[in-house]
Parts: structure tokens; sequence; C-alpha cells
């Protein structure tokens, strides 16, 4: 029986891991558990999309009826592709390793399907039940694959949130795989010079096999996303026509940039839209290659999105919080401990597999005054719900077992809903990929117990102090003070470096005065330091192959 499988391979996982650092065991379990479901059933080789929900003809998961949901397919798969890479990075398993090149090669492959530049679909893959049980012949947005894609579909209509996805996943994975399997790394770099050229080609519209502009009226890349997408294919490809399009872009909209970020509405409407922001600003936080505008791309994040986005039981969302605040060395000890805290506590409240849609009976909490009135108001011009859809909501977010079941828990507007009353269909399950996405985020950006990079015996230390770290907060350190054998800071105060005294604040003057580095006479015209010297690169070719804020998932 598939359930006693399910709840046995939660308990054998739970009992016989051995824990690298100070994992919480109950979390872990729960982790690998998960794991071991989405491996087994969600995936057909190479050729298949993750997606949330399975349906089975009743709770002993013996007989599949249908793999639901492509149609969101691969901004999830591109999210569990990220979660992978994570795993691996920090735990170097095997599994881990093996799944990431897995799921990179179905995400090239369902590049190759398109047959189209630089455009991929929401899923593709075998064109028999159970996988296309929601796409039959005839479907609108089914396209039936050709040459060496005959047997097999995929659907088309591919929005911007489905690339958010991708991008995001594919970077992370193009880290992990460093060292491991270059040809897949070079798959991802042609991948990612091919999108790019497909939207600077369309003016950042995403353009499908027929050359339409569709995405379901959401294929314009907008500011916050081009910037997103273009840190990162700059990162991975690292030439500099991607570099200077990326200060091009951003000069260009800078402007707008709070206005697109601006998350205010997206607390009452559209939920969903502060995961797409926060997968954005993730990347943007950790590959951002100078200090002043990834300064003001935080200022801007921490005034227009995170207000509404804190203290609502979201550990992804505070992983990608954190990630910006550690980067910056701006954490602020109390609050990264209410969020660890919180993270440990939201996280124990998921569901252990197998994930059934459980029936919960909502407890009756404040209602939020602004939706309250709103919602009145369009009542009285019911017109305008055309254009925002505000209902009565909670005035502070619910914790995870206290609203409706979901697929996807961190983008999901419940947890705000003002009531609820659902039962169980143990007939339908959820994959827990958002499980793992904030379960891995939170191992490696320690607010969860772990042994990531930035795993500490003191869960404050945010490097303002010296770092007590066994593994230090970053592969490479980028911290405004700096405690590590390799600088890179404005400031020197390293044992380490190109000399014993730093004669100057940034060494960049004509003449070098270092007893050592890498050239008698330094003339900064390009930097041929193998690991670059601060998080401002001072050199007139600023992103050199070698700058430690290019390399490497840590920074």
């Amino acid at each position: 029986m598939r359930r006693v499988i399910w709840l046995t391979l939660l308990l054998v996982l739970a009992a016989n891991v051995v824990y690298a650092g100070a994992v919480d065991p109950l979390l872990q379990g729960r982790a690998d558990a998960y794991q071991g479901g989405i491996e087994n059933w969600w995936f057909t080789g190479d050729m298949g999309g993750l997606t949330t929900v399975s349906s089975w003809t009743d709770d002993t998961y013996t007989t599949l009826v249908c793999l639901q949901n492509q149609g969101d397919s691969m901004i999830w798969t591109g999210m569990y592709l990220g979660s992978q890479a994570l795993r691996y990075l920090i735990t170097g398993d095997a599994d881990a390793l093996s799944e990431t090149q897995r799921i990179v090669t179905y995400m090239h492959n369902a590049m190759l399907v398109t047959q189209t530049l630089g455009y991929i679909p929401r899923y593709f893959g075998h064109d028999v039940w159970p996988w296309n049980c929601n796409n039959p012949d005839g479907s609108d947005w089914k396209v039936k694959g050709t040459g060496d894609w005959d047997g097999y579909y995929w659907v088309h209509q591919t929005s911007r949130d489905q690339y958010s996805g991708y991008w995001w996943g594919m970077t992370l994975a193009y880290e992990a795989l460093a060292g491991q399997d270059e040809e897949k790394r070079g798959w991802i770099r042609q991948d990612f010079a091919d999108i790019i050229q497909m939207l600077v080609t369309n003016s950042w519209n995403i353009t499908d096999e027929n050359g339409q502009y569709t995405g379901n009226h959401a294929a314009w890349v907008g500011g916050v996303m081009r910037l997103a997408w273009l840190v990162q294919a700059a990162h991975v490809i690292d030439e500099q026509y991607y570099w200077d399009l990326l200060d091009d872009q951003f000069d260009k909209n800078k402007i707008i940039l709070p206005i697109d970020t601006n998350s205010f509405f997206n607390r009452y409407d559209e939920f969903f839209g502060n995961n797409l922001r926060h997968l954005a600003f993730q990347s943007m936080f950790r590959l951002w290659p100078d200090r002043e505008r990834l300064q003001f791309l935080y200022d801007t994040w921490q005034k227009q999105n995170r207000p509404w986005t804190k203290n609502i039981h979201n550990p992804f969302f505070d992983a990608v919080h954190i990630t910006g605040c550690r980067r910056l060395g701006e954490c602020d000890g109390d609050e990264l401990a209410s969020i660890q805290a919180d993270a440990l506590n939201t996280l124990g409240r998921y569901w252990d597999p197998p994930d059934y849609i459980r029936g919960v009976t909502c407890s009756d909490q404040p209602l939020d005054p602004f939706s309250v009135w709103m919602n009145d108001f369009l009542d009285k011009y019911p017109a305008l719900r055309q254009l925002i859809d505000v209902h009565p909501q909670t005035e502070d977010g619910r914790e995870l077992d206290d609203r409706p079941w979901t697929d996807m828990y961190w983008q999901s507007g419940d947890v705000f809903i003002a009531s609820c009353a659902t039962g169980d269909d143990k007939a339908q399950i959820g994959a827990g990929f958002d499980y793992l996405v904030a379960y891995w985020m939170g191992v490696y950006y320690a607010t969860l117990p772990g042994d990531g990079p930035y795993g500490d015996d003191d869960p404050t230390d945010d490097d303002t102090m010296v770092d007590d770290d066994t593994i230090d907060d970053d592969t490479i350190d980028d911290d405004t003070v700096d405690d590590d054998a390799v600088d890179d800071d404005a400031v020197d105060d390293d044992a380490v470096d190109d000399d014993a005294v730093d004669d100057d604040a940034v060494d960049d003057d004509a003449v070098d005065d270092d007893a050592v580095d890498d050239d008698a006479i330094d003339d900064d015209q390009a930097d041929d330091d193998s690991v670059d010297d601060d998080l401002t690169d001072d050199d007139s070719g600023h992103h050199d192959s070698g700058d430690d804020d290019n390399s490497g998932c840590g920074c």
C-alpha cells in the first residue's frame, strides 16, 4: 500500500540519516520523506516536470489517476531544482547532485522541444496518460512534439511567472554543478544566452513558436524581473555584453523600481505576485556586483515589499530577507532570532506525507480594517472588481495549520483568509516541494538549524563581530566587516592580503606599492587577480571573471 510506504519511508529516513551539523531531526526527516516521494512518483525520467498535486483512486495510493496542474509546472520545477542545488551545496549528497543533473536535463530538453529560440513551455512530457490527463488532443494550449520529440507534447502560452522559477533554479544549479558537470553548465549558459537574445530582439516580450507575444497576457517582462534575469545571465555567462546590458537596464528602470516592487495591493489581491518578487530579489541580493546599487535595491525592497510580507509565517520569504541583510551586513540579531523561531514553528506545523488535502476549520481572527472598507466600497462599485478584487481579510497572518490546505503555501493569500471550513480529500496529495524549498533555503541561510555555509554556534552572528563559524558565512566573504582569509573589503583587516599592512584603503594606485601583488605595476585597467579584493570593483572593466561577487552561491 502506498500510504504505508509513505509512512514507513518517513520513519526509516528519520531514524537512519546521519545528520551533518545540528539539524532538527523532525524537519530533516520530513524533508527526506518528501524527497523520496517526489523522486519516485512525480517524474518520468528526464521527460516530465514537477506538478503540485496527484490524484489517486483512493487513499491506498496504488493507482494514479492524474498528475494535475501542468500549466504551472515550469515555475515549480525551477523552484524544486533550486532546492536540490542548495541541498547539494549544503550536504554534498550524491542523490542531490543526481537530482540536480536530472532536472537540468529536463529544463534543457524543455527548451529544445519548442524548437523556438529562448522559449520554454509551461510543461512537457509523454503524450500518454497520466502525463497528458489534463491535456487531451484538441486542448487549446497543447502542442504535439515533432521530429525528435514525436510522442511528447508541451503546453504553450508561457508567462513570465514560469520563467521566474526557471531562472532561479537553473542559476543555483549552475553553481552547484561547478567541477561536477561542465557539459550541463554549458547547456545553461547557452540557454540563458538564447533567452536574453529572444527578449532583447522582441522588446522584452516572451515570444512563442508563432512569433506571438502571448503568455496568457503576461508576456512582457518588467523592470524587477528584467534586472533579476539579467544579473543571473551575466553571472552565469560572464561576458561583458551582459554586464553592460544589466547596467543599461538598471539606469533605465531605476526610477520605476519602487512602483514595480510595491506590494501593498498584493497583500489584498493576487498575493502570488509576492512569490515572484521574492524569487527576483533573492537572485539580485545574492549576485548584484556593486554595493551602491545593491543597497538601493535592498532599500527599495525594504520599503515597498517587506512591510507587507513579514511576520506572516513564510520561511521562504524570510530567508530571502536574510539573504539581503547578510550580504550587506545589516541583519538585526533580535529579528534574526525571531525569524529562526518562526521558521522552526511554521515548518514544524507542515503536514507529514502523504500530504493529502486536509480539512481545516479556521479560527476566528480580527479583521484588517482596510480590507473591510475596500470590500464595502467595491460592493457599491462592482465594476471595479475587474481591476482589484478585495474581500475581508484577517489583520495578522494565520499559522500554517490554521488556513486551508494548498499545493504551494508560500504564494497563497489564504494566509489572510477571513474564515474557512473545508473537508478531507485523501485521494489527492501534494508533492511537498514548497516544504523542500523553504527547508533548504532555511538551512543554507541559517534561519533553520543545519550545516549550511551560514551555520553558526551563535545564531545571531552576522559578522559584526569575530566570526565563530566552522565554515564561514560565505564561500568568499563580502561582508562590511571582514574576518576571512580572503579579503574583499574597502577596509583591510586581514593577515593574508597583498601585503602585511595595506598602504591605502583601496589599492588602486597607478604605481603599485605592495610587496606582493598581481604585477609589479598595478594599472587596474583590467583586474588580473584570481579573487577581486572589494565588493565595489575599482577596475575600469568592473565585472571580471575573477570577481568574488560573481562566483559562487554564497554571496
